[in-house]
């Protein structure tokens, strides 16, 4: 697969099958992202997007706590793995937070401000997570509608949401 574990991702990987149901639960989730987001890349790939080769997962409760915080999948610059790692994270929890959305897509602001020591930083709000039956999956590393299609197919895959749920989204 394309999931890398460095030593700082093993405690992640570790981590996760004590929190999740199961192990087995665990294992079909990182095969059946790998296989859905090996695809997305490569779809991206033949549209001329080849910078498509990664970014991070993350898979949290209703409530935002995270199973995988930010488990990263594929190869991508250095400069952007620390921004994918917080952006699948923060709208992981920024869709916990809006109860009745049921995309990260409806509160999302490209132009978002926050104060950071006095000082108004450019934050913006991306689509790419969605509610999954309990959970919430997110990903970051593709154009933000790639992201939350991959989403969308990665819990029709597991059998978490069906196909008619992601059109009532």
């Amino acid at each position: 697969g394309e999931f890398f574990n460095p030593p700082s991702e093993v405690k992640i990987m570790s981590d996760v099958v004590m929190v999740s149901d199961s192990r087995a639960k665990t294992l079909r989730f990182l095969a059946a992202a790998d296989q859905v987001l090996s695809k997305a890349s490569k779809m991206l790939a033949n549209v001329d997007r080849p910078d498509c080769t990664g970014g991070y997962l993350a898979w949290t409760d209703s409530n935002g706590v995270p199973f995988i915080a930010g488990l990263m999948w594929g190869s991508m610059p250095a400069d952007k793995a620390v921004k994918r790692q917080e952006t699948a994270l923060e709208k992981a929890t920024r869709l916990a937070l809006h109860n009745l959305h049921r995309t990260s897509y409806r509160s999302r602001n490209p132009k978002a401000l926050v104060i950071i020591d006095g000082v108004e930083v450019l934050r913006p709000r991306w689509g790419g997570a969605i509610r999954a039956g309990a959970d919430i999956l997110s990903f970051s590393g593709f154009p933000e509608k790639w992201d939350e299609a991959a989403m969308f197919v990665l819990a029709i895959k597991l059998g978490w949401i069906s196909r008619d749920d992601v059109f009532r989204h």
